[in-house]
């Protein structure tokens, strides 16, 4: 399976999670802070989430594949998401956090 299927079907199940906030494909970068917090702060607060591949392998299962002529592949991709969410303390939103990881 090509990481771009792999990476589209791990955006959809991040975006049905409830106040998971903007999900993004791929890494997000910002050159000065001040791009950061507009491309990232909706509503008063950071909550963001970013998908990348971090390695790839591939692994030769069989030397024939189905028809006969050619090898058959098994295809491996290390994933990294990345969430960030700006925390208040008084708020113990540092549990919302956990709770979005978990879900």
């Amino acid at each position: 399976m090509a990481f771009k299927e792999v990476r589209d079907e791990i955006e959809t199940i991040l975006k049905a999670v409830t106040d998971i906030g903007e999900v993004h494909a791929y890494l997000r970068h910002s050159t000065f802070w001040d791009e950061y917090f507009r491309d990232h702060v909706k509503a008063g607060q950071i909550n963001t989430w970013e998908i990348t591949r971090t390695a790839s392998e591939q692994e030769l299962i069989n030397v024939q594949g189905s028809v006969g002529t050619e090898p058959y592949f098994h295809d491996t991709h290390s994933v990294l998401i990345t969430g960030r969410m700006s925390l208040k303390d008084d708020e113990k939103s540092e549990q919302d956090f956990q709770a979005l990881v978990d879900a």
